[in-house]
């Protein structure tokens, strides 16, 4: 009688465990000031002080909290002037809503986490380059990005000026909100020797730092 007990425990434990991954949504890795957390997406980050509301419009790029079929570009290519950066990236878009009355300071960051369980598979941080940027309403997103990518060329060095520009962030004014694009491209001089004969298979976990 025990056994066949246990037994039907298993059973209910094992339906509701497939019905959770049947029905699971694309969660997203948020992490503010010094915790973590994983929320699906429209979500809400809360700071110390104000609140953050996040939604996301997934695309097919993204499955689960994974990155997949990136557009690889060399080094090089992205020292040329007037290059479409804009056709070759992979977005992800989201609205940030600020509803406390104070301004706020977003930065958003792409952190590619560790993925053994996919192997040589596993896209680390070095495969991936990105660009976070807000809406401007002065001109269109392709111009804008096109704008960008000029001034980052005329630094020098086009990497350390992306960076800058990601970890600058933007303002958020109260009571208002912003659609935001992360645009994504695949590094093949970052991958290594085994990566570069697969990078078309590459997976990158993703962690979306706020």
């Amino acid at each position: 009688m025990k056994s066949l007990r246990r037994t039907i425990i298993l059973i209910i434990f094992l339906l509701v465990s497939v019905a959770s991954m049947a029905t699971g949504v694309f969660a997203w890795f948020i992490d503010y000031g010094n915790g973590a957390s994983v929320d699906p997406f429209g979500g809400t980050v809360i700071g110390n002080e104000d609140v953050l509301e996040i939604d996301a419009e997934t695309e097919g790029i993204f499955l689960g909290d994974r990155v997949r079929d990136l557009v690889y570009l060399n080094d090089s290519e992205f020292d040329i002037p007037s290059f479409n950066f804009y056709g070759y990236a992979s977005v992800l878009e989201l609205v940030i809503t600020n509803p406390s009355l104070n301004t706020i300071n977003v930065n958003l960051q792409l952190n590619v986490v560790a993925a053994p369980e996919f192997g040589v598979y596993a896209g680390s941080q070095a495969g991936i380059k990105y660009l976070v940027l807000e809406t401007n309403d002065s001109m269109t997103q392709p111009t804008y990005m096109a704008e960008r990518f000029a001034y980052f060329q005329s630094t020098g060095n086009v990497y350390s000026a992306m960076s800058a520009h990601n970890f600058g962030g933007f303002s958020l004014a109260g009571e208002t909100s912003k659609r935001v694009y992360i645009y994504m491209w695949g590094a093949y001089d970052g991958l290594t020797t085994a990566q570069k004969d697969v990078y078309h298979a590459l997976v990158y976990r993703v962690k979306v730092m706020v």
